[in-house]
């Protein structure tokens, strides 16, 4: 990879985390009581610059060693905190009674299902990336479907949701084998809308707070569109199939025609 390539690369992360952090301050809000999961994390100083008072607790890997804490917070910022523990649903446990009446978290979550990823694993491959697509210090990896079904199986709720997008970039990413795959699947794979998606930022509550059952209906929605494209994909490759097949089946009927033909002039000769 080239010094041009891994400038690329650093800018376009760049870019993401003032996103992924704008998103989240987005959501936090003005003048509220935050408690922070991110040591040292530049979105402090832009929670303090919207009002907020902002606690920073050490986090562990270990959502059993996490400290107890006493008085109750309007949000929590997670970050991409779930991906780096074995049990997430403890510390979502453990979240709940750290939250206020109408508190809710707000969290970030990579894509594993990005087209990147989905192309790499066709070809056989798994590898830790630069861009973060598969972190190395992650212990677990979502995708939108498996965030909504762990927040759901835990009572929580996603209220609202933003989405950062990173596109396949076939010419710069030259580890990606991408010309041993078809065209037609490549495309395939972009046209599901969330197969582009880098990261997932969002706020969720507990489902007690909830009366309005908001993006209850995306849990319906990120069925494998993909897969229904692929089905399409192969009733058009088995219908050529015939089609050439019945060519073929023609030709050799044809030939056979003609034999027959020239058999019978020479007897009747």
């Amino acid at each position: 990879m080239d010094k041009q390539d891994k400038k690329n690369i650093s800018d376009n992360n760049s870019d993401e985390s003032k996103d992924m952090l704008g998103f989240e301050a987005a959501l936090v809000g003005n003048g509220k009581n935050v408690l922070v999961f991110q040591p040292h994390s530049p979105i402090e100083e832009i929670l303090v610059k919207q009002n907020c008072k902002v606690r920073n607790i050490v986090t562990s890997p270990e959502p059993d060693e996490i400290p107890e804490i006493s008085s109750s917070y309007d949000v929590i910022v997670v970050g991409d905190y779930f991906q780096y523990v074995r049990d997430p649903k403890m510390l979502l446990d453990k979240f709940h009674s750290y939250l206020s009446t109408d508190g809710y978290l707000v969290c970030s979550i990579t894509n594993t299902a990005h087209a990147y990823n989905r192309i790499k694993l066709l070809n056989g491959e798994f590898g830790y990336t630069r861009d973060g697509l598969i972190n190395e210090d992650f212990l677990r990896f979502f995708t939108l479907q498996t965030v909504l079904d762990l927040l759901n199986d835990f009572n929580y709720s996603m209220t609202k949701l933003y989405r950062e997008t990173q596109d396949l970039d076939l010419i710069h990413n030259k580890d990606l084998k991408y010309f041993t795959i078809p065209d037609e699947l490549i495309e395939s794979i972009k046209t599901d809308p969330e197969s582009l998606v880098s990261k997932y930022v969002f706020s969720v509550i507990p489902k007690s707070n909830d009366n309005s059952g908001t993006y209850d209906y995306l849990k319906e929605f990120p069925r494998s569109m993909v897969t229904e494209r692929l089905k399409e994909l192969i009733r058009y490759y088995k219908e050529d199939l015939t089609i050439a097949y019945d060519k073929k089946l023609d030709e050799k009927n044809s030939q056979i025609d003609e034999l027959k033909r020239k058999l019978n002039d020479t007897q009747n000769e």
